[in-house]
């Protein structure tokens, strides 16, 4: 940001600054539909309850898979502490890989 501040002037800073939040804003919603299709794979292969496995007729959405994610992230986001949140989701990731893989 400071870069772009001083080649291509305020201008450039803010330019830069949406730019990283909308790229940031896309991969999140990237992460999360990949994971509720991870879930979804999951609930259809009978790994997991079959709840994740439900699709939404309108939508063709895997409505719980994502109602899950979304409160799984919030609850993760609520840490506060970054190292925390880093530590916590790595050990749920490995814990949900480690059990798809039994």
């Amino acid at each position: 940001s400071k870069l772009a501040g001083i080649k291509i002037g305020q201008a450039g800073e803010i330019f830069y600054a949406i730019a990283v939040a909308v790229s940031t804003m896309g991969n999140a919603m990237c992460a999360s539909l990949a994971a509720s299709r991870f879930l979804q794979a999951g609930g259809r292969g009978g790994i997991l309850p079959g709840c994740f496995g439900l699709v939404n007729k309108r939508f063709k959405t895997p409505m719980f898979s994502l109602l899950f994610v979304m409160v799984a992230s919030t609850i993760f986001i609520s840490c506060g502490n970054v190292f925390k949140l880093i530590n916590t989701a790595s050990f749920t990731s490995f814990a949900f890989t480690s059990l798809c893989a039994v």
